[in-house]
């Protein structure tokens, strides 16, 4: 039940009082006009349309020019506060800048994606055809030589001739006729 940090218990097992705040949070939403008309805000219904982007895109954000910024800024010897205050702010700058772009990419991508899987899913299958195909199933085993002065005919006659037989015993005993 407990971790190493410091007796906090996994992140992963439910507790009451998420399930209860969860619950209270939905039920005010729904039911109180104040808490609709604030979430109806215009920078509220902007963020809506490319919440999905920055969701995919918050952690790369974060992770490579955050981490560059603060890295940066603590050589500099800069305080911590300042640079957290910096790191924010590029970030989110970041983001919103680039959300308009990418979320016409990500929609398009989330619509043909699953139109192509769902296309596959439900197309009949391609008949079967041999591994070797075109060529024949013994094609590795039975290869011969060509030889110059027999001629491409003898080869043929040969090779016909050796795709007919088939081996019976162990493997190195077929390849020593052959």
């Amino acid at each position: 039940m407990f971790t190493g940090a410091v007796g906090y218990p996994q992140y992963y097992v439910p507790k009451l009082n998420g399930i209860v705040f969860a619950v209270g949070l939905q039920t005010i939403v729904e039911l109180s006009p104040v808490v609709q008309w604030f979430f109806s805000l215009k920078i509220f219904t902007f963020i809506f349309r490319h919440i999905f982007t920055i969701y995919l895109i918050h952690g790369f954000v974060f992770w490579s020019l955050g981490s560059t910024i603060f890295i940066y800024l603590s050589k500099n010897e800069v305080t911590y506060w300042k640079i957290v205050l910096i790191v924010a702010v590029s970030c989110y700058s970041a983001m919103f800048l680039g959300v308009p772009i990418l979320t016409p990419l990500v929609s398009a991508l989330g619509k043909s994606v699953p139109r192509t899987i769902w296309t596959y899913a439900n197309e009949a299958t391609s008949p079967r055809k041999p591994t070797l195909y075109p060529f024949p199933n013994n094609f590795l085993f039975v290869r011969q030589a060509f030889v110059q002065d027999e001629g491409p005919e003898a080869a043929a006659q040969k090779d016909e001739a050796v795709v007919s037989t088939k081996p019976r015993g162990s493997f190195k005993k077929f390849i020593a006729a052959v």
